[in-house]
């Protein structure tokens, strides 16, 4: 079990090198990395999008998963397009402070946005623990109007933000339900935000984090549980 004080490190940041995501210059404690990111701009996006609604008309829906049951996601096309991000973040963190840090849940969202970017062409997006940014930065290469909410920093809601908060139609999270408590927290919120203007669609991505715990002496991931528990609690409603 991770206790608050333990240092925890994201496979995004050990495996850098691999992934081709570039690390840039030390900022005090903090890590600057760069992240090239591949989107459709222009008539070519129009293009793309007609004939990426004309395939997925005709397709079947194709699931892939590895070993251990995760999903695999190929992209769908890779562009000449891209923007190049840098993203500070910290290489290690203890528990309360991991939105420090991105991780492959994120990169997950990240890579769903690029692969399905026309459904987000016209939407006021709002993220939900958006930690670094990096997911918003990326939706906002589609989308109309993005707002990224963490709770690392005091912010007084305008006249104009409750506006555009009112027209958000795409919620999306990623990584934010690693604790029993946080998910709680995380479920009760979404469910008044899903219930107040219009109406809206959420995407959340997490990790699913294996570990053999001596109290079940098996290789277990109880948060993925008690998270999996809250989307069955939802089908009902």
């Amino acid at each position: 079990m991770i206790e608050l004080g333990d240092q925890i490190l994201s496979d995004v940041h050990v495996t850098a090198i691999r992934s081709g995501i570039s690390r840039g210059y030390e900022k005090g404690l903090q890590l600057v990395s760069r992240f090239v990111v591949n989107y459709q701009a222009g008539e070519r996006r129009e293009e793309r999008m007609k004939e990426e609604s004309e395939k997925d008309s005709q397709d079947d829906v194709n699931v892939m998963t590895d070993i251990d049951g995760d999903l695999v996601l190929t992209r769908k096309h890779k562009t000449k397009d891209v923007i190049t991000t840098s993203i500070a973040h910290a290489m290690q963190t203890n528990l309360q402070d991991v939105g420090m840090q991105v991780w492959m849940g994120c990169l997950l969202l990240c890579n769903f946005i690029l692969s399905n970017h026309p459904r987000f062409e016209n939407s006021t997006v709002l993220e939900l623990g958006g930690g670094t940014g990096l997911a918003s930065v990326v939706m906002a290469t589609t989308a109309k109007f993005v707002i990224c909410t963490d709770e690392s920093i005091p912010f007084s809601w305008s006249q104009k933000d409750l506006q555009l908060l009112s027209d958000v139609d795409v919620i999306m999270a990623a990584d934010v339900v690693y604790s029993n408590d946080l998910t709680d927290a995380f479920f009760t919120k979404l469910q008044h935000l899903m219930k107040t203007g219009k109406e809206k669609t959420c995407f959340i991505t997490t990790e699913r984090r294996l570990n053999f715990t001596l109290t079940d002496l098996d290789v277990t991931c109880k948060e993925y549980d008690h998270f999996r528990e809250w989307l069955k609690r939802l089908e009902t409603i």
